[in-house]
Parts: C-alpha cells; structure tokens; sequence
C-alpha cells in the first residue's frame, strides 16, 4: 500500500514539474543546460570579443531573467502541485473515453460486416450469366417404355446474381420483374411496359423455381432467370410464374428494352435492382444485353447473316426446363 501511495505522489510531483517547466519556458533538462551553456557562451564572447558594457549589460539581462524565473518557480510549482490530481484524473477519464469510443467503433465495424447485406450483379462476359443450352423435349413416359431426348434448338436464359456484400445470410428472398421500358435509339426510356410486379424463377431449382431462398456471400452461386429464348420459337419470354404467360407480346423485335429485376428479402425488407437493357433482334443470334451506361456488352450479333449462335465448349445437351 505503501509503495501505491509513493508511486501515486510521484506522478502526481512529475505532473507539477512538467506544467511548471513548460510555463516558465524551461523545457526539458537538456534544454535548461543547453541554454545555460548557450548563455554562459554569449556573455564569455562579449567580454573577449566584445565591449565590457555590452558583456555587462547581457550579464545583467540574463541574472534577472534568471532571477525572475527562480522566484516564479515554487510558486507557480505549488500551484500545479494542487491542481495536479485532478488533472491526473482528468487524463485517465480522457483515456477511458477514447478507448471505450475505440472499442465501440471497432464492435460496430464487427457487427456491420456480419449484418445481412444484399446486392445484385451481371456480367455479360460470364457465361454463368448468359447461358446457352441445347433444349428439346422428352416424351412422356409409358408403362414399360421410356423415349430418347429429342434436340429441338439452343435456348438461352439471361441471368443475374443476388448475393450477400458481408457474407451474411440475406434470408427469404423473392426475385421480381419491376417493370419494363422501351429505350430508343436516342437513349430515351419510354413509357412502361409491363406494370406487374411478378415474381421471376432461380435458374435450375426444379420444383422450387418460385420459392424463397436465402442468398449467401459471392463464393456460393445463385443464379435468377430474368428472360428466355428458345431457338425454335423466336421469341423474347420474361421468366414469371404467370399462367397463362402474357408477356411475349411486349417485346417487339428491332427495339432495346429496358428490364428492371429487384431481389427482395422478406425477412427484413431489403431490396437490391439491377437493370439490363436488351436489344431484341427477333431470333436467338440478334441478341445484345448490358447494363445501362456499360461498355461491357454480350452479343449474340453473327459477322453474317449465315451465322448462328454455338455453344460454347465442352456444353451438354441439358435436361428440357
């Protein structure tokens, strides 16, 4: 207890000196001697190189100064002396502040990093997110007969990506179709549309294309059908879950279209939008998508009218969706 107390009166003597020191101009110890010998110095040349009443004078000047100073410094000392615990307890309750603000800014970038974030994305060099296959049908299955896959074209399905920006599960998520404009030649963004709000498919979720489902962080891929193509049909499908399906009719061939996709979650409201404007040509290999503004565009245009669109590489005839 003892050894507390030394230590504590000892701070509390060396805060007093140090606001001392530092308001009568003296600085640290090294200073003091510097200045001494810088002093001791100056006078020492006036007297050899100098007048003996410019030496007297600075010799005078200086005594006083000093004087001055010895006089000032128990004084001002004591004064310090006093005032020293509380400002000791000021700077501990300064320190306590600045590390309790510390800490809690550090558990808030903790907690916003694990806070369920949604975000969408396309990228129309990915084939993930324009995606050729070879469609056709299977015929229905008969007691003790089965058929062999019939090849009717390649269909493409344009897709985008939901995903979690913290890596935290954004849970009960729905896709929808929010509307749809023609953007003419001009860039200008004509009237809706297409004024439902219907909920489009996840890509390759058989039995659960219209479910909810939680998104996760970028390393897990999901994937939301936002339109179709069929080779064999020629025409431009929203991918809804509407019966009987109404929307080919909105989509003219020789015009771009501007598709706006939220994912929404409904566990706590978020929404994330994304849009694709889409040139339409009027058959699978006149197809441009890219997000407005973007200089990153797929095309499906051929070099010549004889061209048709292939599939890339190493791509199996796919199960019929």
């Amino acid at each position: 207890m003892a050894d507390i107390h030394k230590q504590y009166w000892l701070r509390v003597h060396e805060r007093a000196l140090s606001v001392t020191r530092t308001f009568l101009g003296l600085g640290s110890r090294d200073q003091i001697v510097l200045r001494a010998l810088i002093g001791f110095a100056v006078i020492a040349g006036l007297w050899i190189w100098g007048s003996a009443d410019a030496a007297g004078d600075e010799t005078i000047f200086r005594g006083v100064v000093l004087g001055v100073v010895i006089a000032l410094f128990p004084l001002v000392y004591a004064c310090n002396f006093v005032t020293a615990p509380a400002n000791l307890d000021n700077d501990k309750t300064q320190d306590m502040l600045g590390q309790r603000a510390e800490a809690s800014r550090r558990i808030s970038d903790l907690e916003a990093k694990h806070v369920p974030k949604i975000a969408i994305e396309f990228d129309p060099k990915d084939n993930d997110f324009v995606a050729l296959t070879r469609v056709g049908e299977w015929p229905r299955k008969l007691i003790g007969l089965s058929g062999a896959f019939t090849e009717t074209g390649i269909g493409v399905w344009i897709r985008v990506r939901p995903y979690s920006l913290t890596g935290a599960p954004v849970r009960r998520c729905v896709a929808r179709v929010l509307g749809v404009q023609r953007v003419d030649d001009s860039g200008e963004v004509g009237v809706q549309r297409w004024g439902d709000s219907l909920q489009l498919s996840w890509a390759v979720a058989a039995g659960a294309s219209y479910q909810e489902k939680d998104v996760f962080g970028r390393d897990i891929k999901q994937f939301v059908d936002v339109a179709s193509v069929f080779g064999n049909d020629d025409k431009l499908w929203l991918c809804i879950n509407d019966r009987p399906n109404r929307n080919p009719g909105i989509f003219d061939p020789g015009h771009t279209y501007r598709i706006t996709v939220g994912v929404i979650s409904q566990e706590d409201g978020q929404v994330a939008k994304i849009e694709l404007d889409v040139k339409w040509g009027g058959d699978l290999d006149k197809l441009q998508i890219s997000e407005p503004g973007s200089s990153s565009v797929y095309s499906s245009y051929p070099q010549d009218e004889t061209s048709s669109p292939q599939l890339p590489q190493g791509i199996e005839s796919d199960t019929p969706r």
